[in-house]
């Protein structure tokens, strides 16, 4: 499972002079922030907008040296070409070109004044809000705010929000799991009618990390997976019944649904972004 985080202003904005406390937070929250970023656990939102507060650092904080570990850290992030950096531009100017104006400013954090690029963040959020409802539904989220103090082991944040106005959750490492998986599969519509065959687990099970191992004086074959309990079955349950295959879940960390996918047709089907639904 992997969450989708988009930075909260305190991280992102420097564009004024913060005190050296709020740094001292900012520079604590990247290195837990990195390192869920390297184990492939997060994944950050980029957009023109939020890339642009980084050309408006203000120079005259207290602390140059933390000023100068933020803005390598944010400037390094927002360059990187890999997995981790998520560019959404094409869906914010879908929204754009389309001339849709539905959405609304995003609430602000209770820490955050009414300073800096604020106004714009906030803009920018309505719009990544809108757009994450129109594909999925009003009673989960797979994009949340990554709160500054939180990732440094303080209080996390709430929003200055009176009219109790929907807004992504407040996320640091110790409540990430209210967030749902960001990404999606393309599996068959009608996988949960489709039954798992012995011969499919036996040829197929290599597919989603495991190695099969024969009986040596029953009928129960062991498959094995580095790092995790292994999983048996048996011969004599043939096709593999769905309470036994939902063990696979916890093993692998694959949905049941991909994990008969790949049982079935001998490979991974294709992972996709949750926003791939809007356009």
């Amino acid at each position: 499972m992997t969450y989708l985080l988009c930075l909260s202003p305190i991280i992102l904005d420097q564009s004024f002079p913060r005190s050296e406390n709020e740094l001292k937070i900012v520079a604590c929250a990247i290195g837990e922030l990195q390192e869920f970023i390297s184990n492939d656990k997060v994944h950050l939102i980029s957009t023109d907008i939020l890339r642009q507060f980084i050309e408006d650092f203000d120079w005259t904080a207290t602390n140059g040296t933390l000023l100068s570990e933020i803005y390598n850290f944010l400037s390094n992030l927002f360059l990187r070409q890999d997995a981790s950096l998520i560019d959404i531009d094409k869906y914010i100017k879908w929204c754009d070109e389309c001339g849709i104006n539905q959405y609304q400013a995003h609430p602000v954090p209770q820490t955050c004044k009414d300073q800096g690029l604020i106004s714009c963040w906030s803009d920018e959020l309505g719009k990544i809000l809108y757009l994450h409802d129109k594909c999925c539904s009003n009673e989960e989220f797979f994009i949340g705010v990554a709160c500054a103090y939180g990732f440094a082991g303080e209080c996390v944040d709430k929003y200055d929000n009176p009219n109790n106005d929907r807004a992504f959750p407040i996320v640091d490492q110790n409540n990430i799991d209210v967030l749902v998986d960001a990404y999606d599969w393309s599996v068959p519509q009608d996988i949960h009618q489709k039954s798992v065959s012995i011969q499919n687990v036996k040829k197929h099970c290599k597919v989603i990390g495991g190695t099969l191992e024969k009986p040596v004086r029953d009928s129960h074959y062991k498959v094995k997976f580095t790092g995790h309990r292994s999983w048996t079955f048996s011969n004599n349950d043939d096709p593999v019944p769905e309470q036994y295959l939902k063990e696979l879940v916890e093993i692998t960390s694959y949905p049941l649904k991909v994990i008969k996918t790949a049982l079935i047709d001998g490979y991974l089907p294709q992972k996709y972004l949750k926003l791939e639904k809007v356009i």
